[in-house]
């Protein structure tokens, strides 16, 4: 087996997979920052609360929001420490896809026509 076919062969299911993975890592990081924005609303309204009751059950309800909140902002940050080494590997994977399938097209031009319809009758 040639080296362009071996380089094609593992190549692309990697790239395939590092795409996903890529598009995973970006979609929660917009989830994430979709809620976190909207739990940090919902707390700074409760933390209002709390500090003009002076009520205990809305002070544990906003603290365990604000803890809630840490705690999916952390989550993010873990994920998205992946982001650009997921998005490095993931443009390597293309960029050999990509080098694999020049060298077939070079090599299917510049082979001969004879070789393509050979005379079995020869």
């Amino acid at each position: 087996m040639k080296r362009w076919k071996k380089t094609l062969i593992f190549s692309l299911p990697v790239a395939i997979l590092l795409t996903v993975a890529s598009r995973f890592i970006y979609h929660t990081d917009r989830e994430y920052s979709h809620w976190i924005a909207v739990y940090e609303t919902s707390a700074v309204r409760l933390e209002a609360r709390c500090a003009a009751l002076k009520a205990a059950g809305v002070c544990t309800t906003a603290e365990k929001r604000r803890a809630f909140i840490t705690d999916l902002e952390s989550y993010r940050n873990r994920i998205m420490s992946w982001w650009w080494p997921a998005l490095v590997t993931t443009l390597i994977a293309w960029t050999a896809v990509i080098l694999a399938l020049i060298t077939a097209a070079r090599a299917m031009l510049r082979r001969p026509s004879n070789e393509v319809h050979e005379n079995p009758k020869k």
